[in-house]
C-alpha cells in the first residue's frame, strides 16, 4: 500500500511540474525574455539543477480500530508529509446482538444485502446510521486540498463510495455490481482510488495490494 502511495504523490508531483512547464512557454511567447528565461529553465532541468517541489500532503482518515490505527502509522512512517486523523464515524456497522460471536446470524449469509435502508440490526445501526455518522467524515474529505486516504473496513467505505458516485447506499451494500464493489465486498486488500472528473462526476480504479 505505501509503495503505491509514493508513487500516486510522485505521479502527481511530476504532472504538477509539467503543468508548469507548460505555462512558463505559453507566457515566455510574448516576449524575447521570457524566450529566454524559458530556455534557462530548461538548460537547468537538463543538468539536473531544477528544484524539487516538496511532496503533496497526504491526509490519512482512519477508523479507531487498534488493528486500521497500526496500519495507518505504517502508512505515516513510510509516506513523506503524512497525517494520520481517527474518526469514530469510519468504525464498521454496528451489528448489535446479530454480530455477536457465535450466534446463528454471525455464521450465516451476511444481511446487509437485503437490508432497508432503515432497517436496523437489533440493538445495532441501520445504513440511515451510518452515513449519518459519516458526515463529519465527508466534510473532512470534501475540504481537504491534499490527498485522501480512508482506511477502514467495508461498511463505511462502500457508504463512501455510494456518496462519491452519486449511487444508492442499499445499492452498494448489495449485490457487487463493478470491479470496486466487489473489491469492498469480501476481505480484499486493495485502494479504490477516486478521481474527480473535470466536467464533474468521478473515475474509479481498484489497486490490488496481494
Amino acid at each position: 500500500m505505501t509503495a503505491w502511495i509514493i508513487q500516486q504523490q510522485r505521479e502527481r508531483r511530476a504532472s504538477d511540474q509539467l503543468k508548469e512547464e507548460d505555462n512558463g512557454g505559453d507566457e515566455g511567447s510574448d516576449s524575447g525574455a521570457g524566450k529566454e528565461a524559458g530556455a534557462a529553465a530548461v538548460t537547468g532541468e537538463e543538468q539536473g539543477l531544477a528544484t524539487e517541489r516538496p511532496v503533496p500532503t497526504l491526509r490519512v482518515l482512519t477508523s479507531t480500530q487498534p488493528a486500521v490505527l497500526a496500519a495507518a502509522n505504517v502508512v505515516a512512517a513510510a509516506v513523506p508529509e503524512c497525517s494520520v486523523v481517527a474518526q469514530s464515524g469510519l468504525n464498521p456497522i454496528s451489528r448489535g446482538s446479530s454480530g455477536a460471536a457465535g450466534s446463528a446470524a454471525a455464521i450465516t449469509e451476511d444481511p446487509l444485502a437485503s437490508m432497508g435502508f432503515h432497517e436496523r440490526f437489533p440493538g445495532g445501526e441501520s445504513f440511515a446510521d451510518l452515513v449519518r455518522r459519516l458526515e463529519p467524515s465527508l466534510l473532512d474529505i470534501e475540504a481537504s486540498t491534499d490527498p485522501v486516504l480512508v482506511m477502514a473496513t467495508s461498511t463505511p467505505c462502500r457508504a463512501l463510495r455510494a456518496y462519491a458516485l452519486n449511487l444508492p447506499v442499499v445499492e452498494v451494500m448489495g449485490a457487487a455490481s463493478s470491479s470496486a464493489a466487489t473489491a469492498l465486498a469480501n476481505d480484499t486488500h486493495c485502494v479504490v482510488e477516486l478521481m474527480p472528473k473535470p466536467a464533474g462526476g468521478m473515475t474509479e480504479r481498484v489497486h490490488y495490494l496481494n
